[in-house]
């Protein structure tokens, strides 16, 4: 086995999982990964199974080698400009919480998944057409917030406008 996660289950996002997620962290990535390390602890992530290592985690959703989260969570990090690393989170697994989900836990949840919206519509933006990769028709971060509004999330997070292009044009225009 060579370390990376085997697990057959399917992660409900419409990103293709090709690990080509490298370089500077995005700021939309260490929010989602602060919320995820939240949810992570407290057991109550509904798309992970027992067992699962917080830095196989992550690494699936991100679509990034598990090395860029070990580095990113290394002990002494700062992450997302609050959150201090204080141990080891990378080998931590995965336990579901058993008692009953509270109000607060829902929120928790949600907040994680508007932020993994924000992220992958960042993600998407900064790929370059030539890549491979497809610019979304609309943006993922205006269906999200106007179904779901977590005015502490939406506040931390800036998004960066996207630059026009002369040769690939965009309708942003929601549907």
């Amino acid at each position: 086995m060579d370390g990376r996660w085997t697990h057959q289950r399917s992660f409900p996002n419409s990103m293709a999982d090709t690990r080509n997620n490298t370089g500077r962290w995005l700021i939309t990535e260490e929010v989602y990964v602060d919320l995820a390390i939240t949810c992570f602890f407290d057991g109550i992530l509904d798309d992970c199974d027992n067992g699962v290592t917080l830095r196989q985690y992550i690494s699936r959703r991100l679509h990034c080698d598990d090395m860029r989260v070990t580095k990113k969570l290394r002990r002494n990090k700062v992450l997302a400009g609050r959150r201090v690393i204080e141990t080891n989170y990378n080998r931590r697994h995965f336990v579901r919480k058993r008692k009953h989900v509270t109000q607060a836990d829902l929120e928790v949840v949600t907040s994680m998944k508007l932020a993994y919206l924000a992220f992958e519509a960042a993600f998407r933006e900064q790929k370059k057409p030539w890549r491979g990769y497809v610019l979304p028709t609309s943006t993922y971060l205006s269906h999200a917030a106007s179904r779901v509004a977590i005015p502490a999330l939406l506040n931390d997070l800036t998004i960066v406008p996207r630059r026009p292009s002369l040769r690939y044009s965009v309708d942003t225009s929601p549907h």
